[in-house]
Parts: C-alpha cells; structure tokens; sequence
C-alpha cells in the first residue's frame, strides 16, 4: 500500500521484490512480467494513470537495476484508478508472472 501520491518504494516493497527475483531465478522456464500500478480515486484520471504508470516504472527500475532481471522480460501499465480492489487497497502494484513455454 503506497502512500499517498508516492511511487517510491520502501523496505518492505524492496524485501519483496527481492523474494519475488530469488522465485524467479529458480524457474526453469522463460518468463515474462506484466507489473501494473493502481492508485486510489482521489486526483484526476490523468494524475492517476501518471502514479500509476511511475509506481509500476519504479519496479520494473529496481528489478533490473538491484536483481538483474533483463528489461525485455518486463512490462508496464497503469489502470490508474480504474480496477479498485473491494478491500480498498487501491494504492498498489500487482505483477502477473506469465510463465512462456
């Protein structure tokens, strides 16, 4: 859960990227990530898409930069505020590992 209108990362968000890399690098197969950015409904439509569209930009940049995950094996966009989750837990990251054959 991001804070308000802030696309950094913190410890937590870093601890599980890097969970998610060590996951990665024991696949034995191709795979490829779809990271989307979510925000809450609280700006307008093109300030959400923006923070979304940074939030998931700002993953894609750590898993390359700090896990070496190659930039070809990933993928961003931004729903904005388009896709609320019933909990509330809106300003988030969801990243779907599509597994290639």
């Amino acid at each position: 859960l991001y804070p308000q209108n802030d696309p950094n990362l913190d410890p937590m968000d870093s601890a599980k990227l890097n969970e998610l890399a060590d996951k990665l690098g024991k696949l034995d197969q191709e795979y490829h990530l779809d990271i989307q950015g979510h925000t809450a409904n609280n700006s307008t439509e093109d300030n959400n898409y923006s923070l979304g569209k940074a939030r998931a930009e700002v993953v894609k940049r750590y898993l390359h930069e700090k896990q070496g995950i190659s930039i070809s094996r990933m993928s961003t966009i931004s729903y904005g505020a388009t896709k609320p989750l019933s909990n509330g837990n809106n300003r988030r990251i969801h990243i779907r590992v599509l597994v290639l054959k």
